[in-house]
C-alpha cells in the first residue's frame, strides 16, 4: 500500500485532477506512474489517482483520430465549477 493522502471527492485541492478531468482540459499527465494522491468515492468502492496540474502536458496529435466523444476544451475553471456544484461547498 502506498503512502500517498486520500481525499473525498469533495475534500480534493484545486491543483489535483483525475485522468479524466485532464482529458477533458485536453491534458494528460506527464508521467502517468507519478500520481500525488488519490480520490476515494465510497459509495461507489472506487479510487481514482489524482494528478498536479503543473505536471501535466497536451497529447501529441494522432493521425486518423476519428470523432472523440469526450469534450476537451474544458477549462480549468469549468472542472472546478462542476465540483463546486457537485459537492456543494468551495
Amino acid at each position: 500500500m502506498d503512502n500517498l493522502i486520500r481525499y473525498l471527492p469533495e475534500e480534493v485541492p484545486n491543483y489535483l485532477f483525475t485522468r479524466n478531468e485532464l482529458k477533458q482540459m485536453g491534458l494528460v499527465p506527464i508521467n502517468e506512474e507519478e500520481h500525488e494522491a488519490w480520490v476515494t468515492y465510497t459509495d461507489q468502492k472506487r479510487e481514482y489517482k489524482l494528478y498536479h496540474i503543473n505536471k501535466t502536458r497536451r497529447p501529441k496529435p494522432q493521425k486518423n483520430k476519428g470523432i472523440s466523444l469526450t469534450i476537451t476544451n474544458r477549462t480549468i475553471d469549468d472542472i472546478l465549477e462542476k465540483r463546486r456544484k457537485r459537492f456543494g461547498n468551495k
